[in-house]
């Protein structure tokens, strides 16, 4: 069953004045670790950051809950799996909202154009006890 839907659509050369303006510090303050590493690692990072800023925005608007609401921009991040396929990390408050929603698998797809990057993100509950490998990931139980 489909617990949320969220996309968002992000323009690169907005990202871009946003790094320039504020230097690392929006990148610290937005991007896990490991994103960090994946887009500065590329030869126009922003618009890697445009693409993973525009899951996050998704990420939000599918368990419908806002950073106002307790939300942090780092509580939910994007990793590639060695095939590239995006995954979506969610710890902290998000994570504990997918709980309260039942969410039990995430998706994530992200793309680009010339000016823009955009991102959908699904969350499901299943209903049945089985995981099928490769369709989603699955939400960790941690404390």
């Amino acid at each position: 069953m489909i617990i949320g839907i969220g996309i968002d659509l992000v323009e690169h050369d907005r990202v871009l004045k946003l790094m320039e303006k504020y230097e690392g510090r929006f990148a610290h303050k937005i991007f896990t670790d490991e994103e960090r590493a994946y887009c500065s690692a590329r030869a126009m990072p922003h618009i890697h950051y445009a693409a993973r800023f525009a899951a996050k925005e998704a990420f939000l608007k599918a368990v419908g809950l806002g950073l106002s609401q307790g939300l942090r921009w780092r509580d939910c991040g994007v990793v590639n799996a060695p095939t590239g396929k995006p995954d979506l990390v969610i710890v902290g408050n998000g994570h504990k909202r997918c709980r309260e929603l039942g969410v039990t698998h995430s998706y994530v797809t992200l793309s680009h154009s010339r000016g823009h990057a955009i991102a959908a993100v699904i969350l499901e509950k299943r209903l049945d006890s089985e995981s099928l490998d490769g369709l989603g990931a699955v939400l960790p139980e941690f404390d």
